[in-house]
């Protein structure tokens, strides 16, 4: 049985997508990101430049566009036929895509409105995010309630990415260090998937409002939920919330293992999917791999 995985924001790198665009069905990809947006979605793929890119209003829609060329041009290289679909965070537009709940230019309009949301909220509530590796999760929960910060990632059992205001980060990664862990500041502008963002839920809630949501042909795993839903208005509100609530990663891959997974397909640039699906025990294949 298989899933496929769909990265999110932070796996952006300049030239990504170079591999795949050998592909017409990949071309149209970009042509149609281009065309709805108005702006060079390829060309700032493969050139950047990597400040540009990294820009959450440019990575969000450049990491969609390529997972969905990726996607699009599957079928030549893996004949799987897929159970679930998940996605991290921003992935999630790529997973319902990819369960046809949304079109690809659905997916790139709410993107594109989701990234200004999320930019926004940033300038207005400054914030970060720092991974704790080493720590069990009761540890990191002691840790965000001393430092006053928030769990926003669990990606497995000793990979946790917490968020909150810079100098709560600041404590909490030496709180961490003090008791045996390692803490690593990532590179985002914002305290994503906390508090920080909570007024990206009003903006959503008008941003979807009038969006028709398919029930997904693919068993469809929320973040925020860790299990399959297929009610449209339920995907709606799982979207409204996702922002600034926790991303439920490693229940979503317990929950693979426990239906009888087996082999998880990452569809997307890197393979940080595909690496924390492997230390879990499932057959893991990243598709950008398989390309080169």
């Amino acid at each position: 049985m298989t899933a496929y995985l769909f990265p999110g924001q932070g796996s952006q790198y300049v030239g990504m997508g170079k591999e795949v665009l050998k592909y017409k069905e990949a071309e149209e990809v970009f042509a149609e990101a281009s065309d709805s947006l108005r702006y060079d979605i390829k060309g700032l793929c493969l050139e950047g430049p990597k400040d540009r890119l990294s820009l959450t209003e440019y990575s969000q829609i450049t990491i969609l566009t390529v997972s969905i060329a990726y996607l699009r041009v599957l079928p030549y290289l893996f004949d799987g036929n897929p159970i679930f679909s998940a996605g991290h965070s921003l992935g999630e537009y790529s997973a319902l895509v990819a369960c046809s709940s949304l079109s690809f230019r659905q997916g790139l309009q709410i993107v594109q409105r989701r990234a200004n949301l999320m930019k926004e909220a940033s300038l207005k509530n400054p914030g970060g995010m720092s991974a704790i590796l080493g720590l069990q999760i009761e540890a990191v929960e002691g840790i965000t309630k001393e430092a006053i910060c928030e769990i926003a990632n669990i990606n497995s059992r000793e990979q946790i990415v917490i968020s909150g205001r810079l100098e709560a980060l600041s404590v909490a990664e030496a709180l961490a260090k003090e008791r045996g862990g390692k803490a690593i500041r990532l590179k985002t502008s914002g305290g994503f998937h906390s508090l920080l963002m909570k007024e990206v839920e009003i903006g959503m809630t008008e941003v979807l409002a009038n969006e028709k949501i398919c029930p997904p042909k693919l068993k469809f795993i929320p973040n925020i939920l860790a299990e399959p839903v297929d009610n449209p208005e339920v995907i709606r509100d799982c979207l409204i919330r996702q922002v600034s609530n926790r991303v439920r990663w490693e229940e979503t891959m317990k929950f693979l293992e426990k239906e009888g997974v087996e082999r998880v397909v990452e569809i997307g640039p890197g393979s940080v999917l595909t690496n924390l699906a492997k230390k879990m025990g499932f057959t893991g294949i990243s598709f950008e791999l398989m390309l080169k």
